[in-house]
C-alpha cells in the first residue's frame, strides 16, 4: 500500500471519529440543556408550591425543594389553625434565600442547607434545624425559642437580638458567630463548639446549660445573678 492511500485511510478514518466524537459532545451537551431546563423548572414549581403554600391547604410537601436565592419575605410556612406542624423542608436547598419576617413555626428545617439565608425577624419558633446548615446566615432579631438546632453548624452566623429560650443546641458549631444582645435563658448548648463566639451582652440564666469547661464571658450578662443583687 502506498504512502498516499495510507494518508487517504487515515484521513477517512479521522474524518469517521470526528463524525463520531462530535454526535456524542452535541448529545451530551443536549442532555445537560435538558437537566438544566428541567432543574430551572422544577426550582420555579418549588417556589410557586412554598409561596402558595398557606393558601392551598398547608399540605404539600417541599422536601428537597429547590428555593436557593428565592424571594420568600413574609412567607406563611406556619401551621395555621388546626395543624401541628409547620411546612416540610428536610433536605431543602436554601442557600441565600430571603425569608425575612416569614413564619416558619414548627417547620421542619432537618438537614436543610441555609447558609448565608437572610432570616431577619423570621419566626422559627420550635422549629426543627437539626443539623441544618447556617454558615453565615442572618438570624438578627429571629424567633428561635425552643427550636431544636442539635448539630446545626452557626459558623458566623449573625445571632444578634435573637431569642434562643429553650433551644436545643447541643453540639452544635457556634464558631465565630455574633451572639451580641442574643436570649439564651434556658437554652441547652452542651457539646456546642463557642470557639470565637461573640457574647456581648448576651443573656442568660442558671438554667441555661454551657458546654464542659466554659465559662460565659464577663461581658454575658447572667440575670439571675444580676436579679440576686
Amino acid at each position: 500500500m502506498n504512502f498516499e492511500l495510507q494518508l487517504v485511510l487515515l484521513g477517512g478514518i479521522i474524518g469517521i471519529l470526528g463524525t463520531i466524537i462530535g454526535g456524542i459532545v452535541e448529545a451530551l451537551t443536549e442532555d445537560w440543556r435538558a437537566h438544566r431546563r428541567e432543574r430551572l423548572r422544577k426550582r420555579e414549581q418549588d417556589i410557586k408550591t412554598a409561596l402558595e403554600w398557606a393558601t392551598t391547604g398547608r399540605k404539600d410537601s417541599l422536601r428537597r425543594a429547590d428555593l436557593s436565592g428565592a424571594d420568600l419575605r413574609g412567607v406563611d410556612l406556619g401551621p395555621g389553625d388546626g395543624r401541628e406542624d409547620g411546612a416540610d423542608l428536610r433536605y431543602s436547598k436554601l442557600k441565600q434565600t430571603d425569608l425575612a419576617g416569614a413564619c416558619l413555626v414548627r417547620a421542619n428545617l432537618e438537614s436543610a442547607d441555609l447558609e448565608e439565608a437572610y432570616l431577619v425577624g423570621t419566626n422559627l419558633f420550635k422549629a426543627n434545624l437539626g443539623r441544618a446548615r447556617l454558615q453565615r446566615a442572618g438570624l438578627v432579631a429571629a424567633t428561635l425559642r425552643g427550636a431544636f438546632l442539635v448539630e446545626a453548624d452557626l459558623q458566623k452566623a449573625f445571632l444578634d437580638y435573637a431569642s434562643l429560650e429553650g433551644a436545643e443546641l447541643l453540639a452544635a458549631n457556634l464558631q465565630r458567630a455574633s451572639l451580641k444582645e442574643t436570649k439564651l435563658y434556658t437554652a441547652n448548648l452542651s457539646g456546642a463548639n463557642l470557639q470565637g463566639a461573640s457574647l456581648t451582652q448576651a443573656k442568660y440564666n442558671d438554667a441555661t446549660i454551657w458546654p464542659d469547661g466554659f465559662t460565659p464571658p464577663p461581658e454575658a450578662v447572667n440575670v439571675d445573678a444580676e436579679e440576686a443583687e
